[in-house]
């Protein structure tokens, strides 16, 4: 079995060719609204939120990842020819800027927090990932070095690409299981926390690793590399990706702790204070105690009964 799609066709209306490739794709972006709703609505946003994103953010993904193709394949395009999408050539850390790009206006313009909107996409754009790299498989692009053992040239270990009439590794299908199993992993997260970061910085951290290793595996045809040089480009990003993760998580767990004890400086301070009025009301009362004793104390009517008389005699002899 060679699991061919013939260029990447799945039918024809009226002379208009539909691949294999958009349709793909288009279940992927269909399937991340899906999710965006779902966990919404588990965190009680508005109904309208994920598709204000999607509105967002959406088209500039798809323009900043056919940007990205262009300037890094080192080819050149007529217009015609850089706007024919359904023919492949788009990256996906370009779609993820252009999108970033899309989301930081959102959170401006509509004064959200990003961190909460970017928490909302992670998990939706890791099953779209997942998804669409099986529009990778239908054209017959980026795919891993040859395989040469026989014993191995068996879908989905490797993958007979027609053109080249090779079998190769099928890291499409590697990555697409990789971001299945980060998106399981997101969606626990993002259901069990309530801090802001947690899910994008999870992202960053096990998409970038995932893709710097799967990079250096791919066929060095599929490979976009940074100018004239032998550094691929997306394993620059993904470095990037991860340190960014990481640092935010950090930052996450500093601002934590700095919450935390801020609370604990606050309670300590309320405490002292409430030390205080308690002492203060200790002491009043027993002012109040020795007044009160003193004025029930019959001994000591008497003695001011017989002062009050001892002032009159005196008063009597001035006279």
């Amino acid at each position: 079995m060679t699991f061919l799609l013939e260029a990447g066709l799945a039918f024809e209306i009226f002379g208009l060719q539909i691949k294999w490739y958009g349709i793909i794709i288009a279940t992927g972006v269909l399937v991340a609204v899906l999710v965006a709703c779902y966990n919404a609505k588990q965190k009680k946003y508005s109904n309208d939120f994920p598709y204000e994103i999607l509105l967002w953010c959406f088209p500039l993904a798809i323009v900043g990842a056919r940007i990205y193709y262009i300037i890094f394949s080192g080819q050149s395009y007529t217009f015609v020819e850089a706007i024919s999408i359904w023919n492949g050539g788009m990256a996906i850390y370009g779609g993820i800027i252009g999108g970033l790009i899309g989301l930081i206006l959102f959170a401006i313009i509509r004064n959200q927090n990003l961190l909460k909107v970017t928490d909302l996409v992670a998990p939706s754009l890791v099953i779209a990932q997942s998804i669409g790299r099986w529009g990778n498989f239908a054209n017959q692009e980026v795919f891993g070095k040859v395989v040469q053992d026989p014993n191995l040239q068996w879908f989905p270990f490797s993958v007979y690409i027609d053109r080249l009439g090779e079998w190769h590794y099928a890291t499409f299908f590697y990555e697409s299981m990789i971001c299945l199993g980060i998106f399981v992993v997101l969606m626990f997260v993002f259901k069990k926390t309530q801090k802001f970061g947690i899910v994008t910085s999870l992202y960053l951290i096990l998409y970038g690793t995932e893709r710097y290793f799967l990079e250096g595996m791919r066929q060095e045809s599929e490979i976009l590399f940074i100018g004239s040089s032998n550094v691929p480009v997306s394993q620059v990003v993904s470095i990037l990706f991860v340190i960014a993760g990481i640092f935010l998580l950090i930052a996450i767990v500093w601002m934590e702790r700095k919450q935390v004890q801020n609370k604990i400086n606050k309670l300590m301070l309320n405490k002292a204070n409430l030390t205080l009025q308690s002492q203060n009301i200790i002491i009043e009362d027993k002012e109040n105690l020795i007044q009160e004793d003193y004025l029930n104390n019959p001994r000591n009517k008497i003695n001011e009964i017989d002062n009050d008389n001892k002032i009159a005699k005196i008063d009597k002899k001035e006279e």
